[in-house]
């Protein structure tokens, strides 16, 4: 017999949890930089030639309101392409509309 199979290592219910004021809690960041590159994430993940008009115009539509932004954007797009160099030809079709 096992730890788990033998009945002598249960002694009744297990014990109920106390929530206390000091536990632990997530921390969420909305930061712009944070929800830009979730949504950037999200859209290239979706990506397919079939559904590339309507992610692309998603992609053209977020706000770039600093550099670092624009530089997370670049570096998704290039890490996609170099990843999936089968889609290669809309990752770059996708910079050439972001550039305008």
């Amino acid at each position: 017999m096992d730890y788990f199979t033998n009945p002598n290592n249960f002694e009744g219910p297990a014990p109920v949890f106390e929530h206390t004021q000091n536990r632990w809690m997530p921390v969420k960041d909305n930061s712009a930089l944070v929800v830009t590159e979730k949504r950037v994430k999200a859209i290239l993940n979706k990506m397919t030639k079939d559904k590339f008009e309507r992610l692309s115009n998603q992609m053209c539509e977020i706000p770039i309101s600093s550099h670092e932004i624009l530089e997370k954007m670049i570096h998704f797009v290039y890490e996609k392409a170099i990843y999936e160099p089968a889609l290669g030809d809309i990752y770059a079709e996708l910079c050439s509309r972001l550039s305008v």
